[in-house]
């Protein structure tokens, strides 16, 4: 019964192929004489594919894995090689992906709010009163650069003139000392 189906299902998808390149190539123009059967034309495209392909092996390796695809491509694949058994356990086998999936559904949901496109938008719109607010932070550093070299100089300029101070009543007393001892006393 399921071989009356695949056939089934084989020969509709021929006539369909036959229909689409009958239609494109119209039969009155086609010389019969010099048309080859189809298994030769077939057997000499497969030698010359066979003599090209020689010497590539990932290229060989890839074409011998097309009938495994063209296997696993037919519809009815799934219903002759999975049974319902089979394909519980490969549910069962992928739950932690699935529930690693559903995770990150969930989170992107919650993340959504934060994609709001009134939300960027008032950000953008936003963006240029900040940056005219960095502009006017950034001078302010720089003033406020400038005003604490000019304080640390200043500072500096006290410290010197303390220690010149200090340095000029060290001789002031010193000399007042020099000068009590030469006067005469009475």
């Amino acid at each position: 019964m399921e071989d009356s189906k695949t056939l089934r299902i084989l020969e509709d998808r021929v006539k369909k192929l036959e229909s689409k390149i009958a239609s494109k190539i119209p039969l009155d123009s086609v010389n019969i004489s010099k048309v080859k059967p189809i298994l030769n034309a077939l057997h000499e495209v497969d030698t010359v594919l066979i003599s090209t392909l020689s010497g590539h092996d990932k290229i060989s390796a890839l074409l011998k894995k097309v009938g495994i695809l063209e296997e696993i491509c037919d519809p009815s694949y799934l219903q002759t090689h999975f049974g319902l058994d089979s394909k519980l356990e490969t549910i069962l086998a992928s739950e932690a992906d699935l529930l690693f999936l559903n995770q990150g559904l969930q989170r992107l949901e919650q993340l959504d709010s934060a994609l709001n496109k009134d939300d960027i938008e008032k950000l953008i719109s936003n963006l240029d009163r900040l940056n005219k607010l960095n502009s006017s932070v950034l001078q302010s550093k720089e003033e406020c650069d400038k005003q604490t070299a000019e304080v640390k100089r200043l500072v500096s300029d006290y410290k010197q003139s303390l220690i010149n101070l200090t340095e000029l009543f060290a001789e002031v007393e010193t000399l007042i000392i020099k000068l009590e001892n030469e006067s005469p006393k009475k």
